[in-house]
């Protein structure tokens, strides 16, 4: 449990906080307040801020007990069927985004939303899927960064300089069990020679 973390400026009893290489993070969250939360709501974590959504959860036994999802929460909202043809992968991108409500990030690899499609269809599904889909054409990944907005492009694994003291190594699941002062490691990043695919915060 980070030193200080709130929800909405509720204090934080508990927290796991779920980040991937690719796709949205989430976090389950227990605050020590009496006022139900709902919709977009800040999670700090130390001096880091994540910008998500209620997805589900209440007061009970005097606690608030929520699942928080990264950006406006819309990933999973249905998709509708389109075909594109001979157009950039950022028309049917930024259709899926509208669909989902969420937003593109400023920080996104120009190099895969200016890529040519000739053909291609988006299906009838969640938008999650649509964009795991997409850009899978590209051979590059997406994910909803830690400010709730979307970034697709190819990993550049840069180093991450965090201290960090070692606890334990699973090496037949390629996992290591780190204490760190806050979540400023990402995926996406290197530290001490490991690629980051998968992290739990808590």
């Amino acid at each position: 449990m980070p030193a200080k973390a709130t929800l909405q400026d509720s204090p934080v009893l508990s927290l796991k906080l779920f980040m991937g290489v690719s796709g949205p993070w989430h976090a389950d969250v227990t605050v020590d307040d009496q006022t139900e939360l709902s919709g977009a709501v800040t999670l700090k974590v130390d001096d880091v801020e994540f910008k998500g959504f209620v997805r589900r959860g209440g007061v009970e036994n005097h606690y608030g007990a929520y699942r928080v999802v990264a950006g406006n929460g819309g990933l999973n909202k249905q998709s509708k069927a389109k075909s594109y043809r001979q157009t950039t992968l950022k028309i049917p991108l930024n259709d899926i985004l509208e669909a989902a409500g969420e937003t593109l990030s400023t920080l996104v690899d120009t190099a895969v939303t200016t890529a040519s499609l000739a053909n291609w269809l988006v299906l009838q599904q969640s938008c999650g899927k649509c964009l795991t889909q997409l850009m899978a054409s590209q051979n590059v990944n997406w994910r909803v960064l830690r400010d709730g907005t979307v970034w697709a492009g190819a990993e550049g694994w840069k180093e991450n300089n965090a201290d960090l003291l070692k606890i334990v190594f699973d090496k037949a699941k390629g996992a290591e069990t780190v204490a760190i002062d806050s979540p400023t490691l990402l995926p996406g990043e290197t530290i001490d020679g490991m690629r980051v695919g998968y992290l739990l915060y808590e």
